[in-house]
């Protein structure tokens, strides 16, 4: 169970590394109209997604599906610091969003799956945790990498 929380936090904050992404589309010259199509895309896999991602975990496994989201997020994450178009952000933030979509659910549902009915309550308890920690602590990190780093845009 610690090792899920833990890959859950690690995600979290990989996800919330990603609340830059404004201010990195302002740079590449997105208005208001683009920064809320970004937002938007990353948002729209949700509103289907997760229940396909249930039917799915049941029929793929949910262990297989879990690692297929944690890679999507991962391999967004990749492709949004070699995107310097607007364009290409929006389509980062699909993957961004299809990845979450199928990541939330089944972590969800394996934190359910592994733990005890007498600790199901606890184990999801700290799943939450978990999660709130990543997303607390990820802008924080974000921040200081885009820093250090200097932002990823054209001049």
């Amino acid at each position: 169970m610690r090792r899920l929380h833990l890959s859950v936090f690690c995600t979290s904050i990989g996800l919330a590394c990603v609340y830059l992404i404004p201010a990195f589309a302002e740079e590449l010259g997105a208005g208001y109209l683009d920064l809320g199509l970004i937002g938007t895309v990353r948002s729209l896999p949700y509103t289907f997604l997760p229940v396909i991602a249930g039917y799915l975990g049941d029929r793929l496994g949910k262990l297989r599906l879990y690692l297929l989201s944690v890679f999507a997020v991962g391999f967004a994450r990749l492709l949004l610091a070699a995107t310097y178009t607007i364009q290409g952000i929006l389509a980062v933030q699909v993957l961004l969003g299809i990845g979450l979509s199928l990541f939330w659910p089944i972590s969800e549902a394996l934190v359910s799956e592994i733990s005890s009915l007498q600790e199901r309550a606890s184990a999801i308890g700290t799943y939450a945790v978990s999660w709130g920690l990543g997303f607390l602590i990820g802008p924080l990190i974000g921040g200081i990498i885009a820093e250090a780093a200097g932002f990823n845009y054209p001049s």
